[in-house]
């Protein structure tokens, strides 16, 4: 290859690796707002019915919901740039055969990457009854819709490779 056309290829990849960490980032901060926010409605909503809580806290809630999608968006950004900087380039000597593939495939192996990414978080000392971070329904809800839609993005910016 010469210089122009790696230089090219660089560039390419570099787009759909920022492509891809952007749309698990936004998909993965929604989520985990989404369900720390049903999830912390539900809880406020028991507290509240059997007399722990006040029904007037269940207001809090919404507001903590929003501050953890704006961390969560950031946070998540700086593991899925690495994340995608890898399955880049482990998928870049086979980009003639996966761009043959179905779309929906790349969502499939990038909600297996997602969770398999959420997974280890969640083993680096997240406490297995929180909810929100140990439970293994964080893992697919969160990290496995994150990786889905990273993975369709990545297949709509799949670099074209002659």
């Amino acid at each position: 290859m010469t210089l122009q056309e790696i230089w090219t290829a660089l560039q390419t990849i570099v787009r759909a690796i920022l492509q891809t960490a952007w749309a698990a980032s936004k998909v993965g901060a929604i989520s985990m707002a989404t369900f720390f926010t049903i999830g912390g409605l539900g809880y406020g909503a028991y507290a509240a019915a059997t007399g722990h809580m006040h029904v007037l806290e269940l207001l809090l809630v919404p507001v903590g919901g929003a501050a953890l999608l704006v961390l969560s968006l950031l946070f998540s950004f700086l593991i899925t740039v690495p994340v995608s900087l890898i399955v880049a380039t482990c998928a870049y000597p086979f980009l003639r055969w996966l761009q043959g593939v179905d779309r929906n495939a790349f969502g499939i192996a990038g909600f297996l990457v997602g969770s398999l990414v959420w997974l280890c978080w969640r083993g680096l000392g997240a406490d297995p009854d929180n909810l929100f971070f140990g439970s293994w329904i964080s893992v697919f809800v969160i990290g496995g819709l994150a990786g889905y839609a990273g993975g369709l993005a990545f297949a709509r910016n799949l670099p074209r490779r002659r």
